[in-house]
């Protein structure tokens, strides 16, 4: 039940100095994939890092995208997402 579930929000971390995120979204969903990426941004933005987004066809790809980002090592994290209905 939705209604009844709790939740404790984690503290943003405490990073020093600039930091790039890579965003992998899987927008099939358009509604839930937009509000789950503006939530992402507005995180990464308080934090003080930049980010760059990009798209991928369904769920199944996102982990993908991420490990070929990483053999690129231009990244210093990532967000996944996305979702399985």
């Amino acid at each position: 039940m939705v209604g009844s579930e709790t939740y404790q929000p984690l503290n943003a971390p405490n990073i020093k100095g600039p930091f790039k995120i890579l965003i992998v979204r899987a927008p099939y969903y358009r509604d839930i994939s937009e509000n789950l990426l503006i939530g992402a941004t507005k995180a990464i933005k308080e934090a003080g890092g930049e980010f760059e987004l990009i798209d991928v066809p369904g769920a199944l790809e996102v982990p993908i995208a991420i490990g070929i980002a990483e053999r690129v090592r231009k990244y210093d994290g990532y967000v996944a997402l996305g979702c399985v209905i």
